[in-house]
């Protein structure tokens, strides 16, 4: 299992190197943030494994618990913060393709 360490946490994937999808087992340190960038061509999707944090979309911020599920929208920039305590996420990516938009 490949492991990228950031300074706001880790990604352990267990999905990668496929052209059409990626998976990682995310966690996100205390008072740190995981930035998402926008994208057309990806669909993007989080669930809420352990503990809460803030999502901020480019007009809206959500406060999502353990078992929650977000769908980050077409070509908007997504911050996850873990504002309340460490966060473990599960990140989902499908790559579109350009007849599907």
């Amino acid at each position: 299992m490949k492991v990228d360490k950031f300074p706001w946490g880790t990604e352990r994937w267990f999905i990668s190197g496929s052209m059409n999808h990626s998976a990682a087992f995310t966690h996100i340190n205390r008072k740190s943030t995981m930035h998402l960038l926008a994208g057309t061509f990806i669909e993007r999707s989080i669930y809420i494994e352990r503990g809460k944090c803030e999502v901020k979309t480019d007009s809206d911020t959500l406060i999502l618990e353990e078992g929650s599920t977000f769908k980050v929208p077409d070509d908007v920039h997504v911050s996850v913060e873990a504002k309340f305590g460490d966060v473990d996420l599960i990140r989902v990516c499908s790559f579109k393709n350009k007849e599907e938009t």
